[in-house]
Formats: C-alpha cells, structure tokens, sequence
C-alpha cells in the first residue's frame, strides 16, 4: 500500500511526509550498520540477521493489525475511529 492511500486529503501532505522521513531514517541505520554486520557475522550471517528481523515484524503485524482486505473505505474509517468523537458529534 502507497502511503499516499492511507491518509485521508486534510492530512496527506504530513502523513506522506512523515512516511519518507521515517523510511529514509531506516534506509540510513540500514546503510550504517550493515558493513559492521557483514564483517562481524559474513555475509549469510548479516542477511540472515536482517530476515530474521523482517520475520519477527511479519508475525508482529499479523498479530496486532486487523484485516481490511475487502472492506470499503467507509468501514475502515468507522473502524479506525475514536468511538468517543462519534457521541460528541
């Protein structure tokens, strides 16, 4: 998913913002610590250092974030939403 999809028009700008800055920031721990990882572990060790973290985000995000997968954007708004700001309104 683009992050541009998931912000809704009012807060896109930010949010996209905010996703590039946080993807450039992990390109960049990724560019530091990874010639200190492949002289310490070699080569199998450094890359399988970095599946194995992929692998305990995978499990984490399957476990804390629900499934959209067919739900329109209109439920996902409902489901996203602060139940307290629908008895202000």
């Amino acid at each position: 998913m683009y992050a541009a999809e998931v912000f809704p028009l009012a807060q896109r700008e930010q949010g996209v913002a905010w996703a590039v800055a946080v993807t450039n920031f992990f390109s960049s721990v990724l560019a530091l610590t990874f010639p200190r990882l492949l002289r310490a572990f070699s080569a199998p060790g450094a890359f399988g250092f970095y599946a194995g973290l992929n692998a305990l985000a995978f499990i984490m995000l399957y476990l804390v974030f629900p499934e959209t997968k067919q739900l329109t954007l209109e439920e996902l708004d409902r489901e996203s939403s602060d139940p307290r700001e629908a008895e202000t309104s």
